[in-house]
């Protein structure tokens, strides 16, 4: 198996006649549109959506933000097809999907306020296996249903008037490149694990290309 990406999946989208794909923005950014007549919808999630993606994709398909984490069997929001000049936001939670923006006290966030975003629902995995510190740490008891469960995201968003989620960024120092999750911390840790290193700090640095993670020890 091998990923496709730039002109590769442009020619496979096109000799395929491919109507319909969800992919990550990184990926659809290496993407010209240009010629693929078959290309009715698009659907990107797993990373942050920029302006240049809707204004080549919205011009050609019906081009939809979506957001969801592996931990709530992936897609649980959506948004209405974007254009070029649309506020981007990851829209609205699908049916069955319970989201909240609550502070640092579990207390919802009026709109407009930013909140880190909890989710719950009956696609809520049960937690990370043989991993209890931190499936406690993530997966937390819901304190608008007794018994229920919600996920933590980490994700810092806001709810506009029209009752759709701006996503903001992160509340702690996970970062996502290519659309892979990447703990920094996680990075800080093996290299103060090595002999002779007593600080270490990682960071994101943009190449101009992607993005990668740069440590400093």
């Amino acid at each position: 198996p091998h990923s496709l990406g730039g002109q590769d999946l442009a020619d496979l989208l096109r000799s395929a006649r491919v109507t319909h794909i969800v992919s990550a923005p990184t990926v659809l950014t290496t993407v010209d549109p240009t010629g693929l007549d078959d290309l009715d919808a698009v659907v990107v999630g797993g990373d942050v959506c920029t302006p240049d993606l809707v204004e080549r994709f919205g011009a050609v398909s019906r081009f939809t933000n979506s957001y969801g984490p592996t931990e709530t069997t992936i897609v649980v929001t959506a948004g209405s097809p974007l254009h070029s000049g649309d506020p981007i936001t990851i829209g609205r939670p699908l049916d069955g999907v319970a989201a909240v923006v609550l502070d640092r006290r579990l207390r919802p966030v009026p709109v407009g306020f930013v909140g880190e975003l909890y989710l719950g629902g009956p696609a809520l995995a049960r937690g990370y296996h043989s991993r209890p510190g931190q499936t406690a740490d993530r997966f937390v008891a819901n304190p608008f249903e007794p018994g229920g469960r919600l996920y933590r995201t980490g994700d810092d968003v806001r709810w506009t008037p029209d009752h759709e989620l701006e996503f903001l960024g992160r509340s702690d120092f996970q970062v996502k490149i290519r659309g892979f999750r990447i703990e920094l911390g996680e990075i800080d840790t093996a290299l103060l694990e090595q002999p002779g290193v007593d600080y270490a700090a990682s960071v994101v640095h943009d190449t101009g290309h992607s993005s990668v993670p740069i440590s400093y020890v």
